[in-house]
This record gives structure tokens, sequence and C-alpha cells, in this order.
């Protein structure tokens, strides 16, 4: 009866999930297969970040229609061609650039 009475007073995961926001327990929506030729593949909303676990690239991955919970390392290889050159060089319009350089200017001078 010790331990556990000794698990309730320690801070930790518990007290995390009463204080975490309520988009964290957002219900899951089913994500929809589709059959390529290597088999099945779920649509991905963005990567996240990039790393090199035990000498492979892996790429954090936000799947699209998931929470933040379901954030998942992907393997390099698993990914498309496309999907990490618009990670390595996001594309990003002049007139976006633009009007954030403005904003920050302002921003500084003000």
């Amino acid at each position: 009866m010790a331990a556990s009475s000794n698990r309730k007073s320690l801070p930790g995961f518990y007290k995390q999930l009463n204080e975490s926001p309520v988009w964290f327990f957002e219900p899951v929506k089913v994500r929809k297969k589709t059959k390529r030729s290597s088999g099945p593949y779920y649509a991905v909303e963005r990567l996240i970040s990039k790393r090199i676990f035990k000498g492979n690239t892996e790429y954090l991955v936000k799947w699209e229609a998931y929470s933040l919970y379901y954030f998942s390392w992907e393997d390099e290889g698993n990914l498309t061609r496309d999907l990490i050159r618009s990670y390595d060089k996001p594309v990003i319009e002049k007139s976006r650039l633009q009007a954030n350089i403005d904003t920050l200017s302002c921003t500084i001078l003000s």
C-alpha cells in the first residue's frame, strides 16, 4: 500500500495530463489508406524536424487529420522526394516574405 500512496504524491505524467490543453485530447479521425506499389501510405500534413538516428536520416512527421500526439519519426526512404525537398528548400512567396520583413522592420524601429 505504501507504493500506491507514493505514486499519487509524485508530480509527473498525471499532473501534465490535467494541465494539457484541450487540443491534445481531440478525437482521432480515421486515416484513409490508399494502395501504392510499395504498400499503404498515409497523408502527411508537413515535416516538422530532421534528425540523424543511428546513421539514418529521419523526419518528424505531422500526419494529416491527426493531433500532435501522433507525430512520428519516419525514415527518409518512407517519404517522397517532393516532401523532403519542400522541407529542405521551402518555397516562400516573395509577397509573403516582404510582408514579414516589413512587419519585422516596423517592430524593430518602434
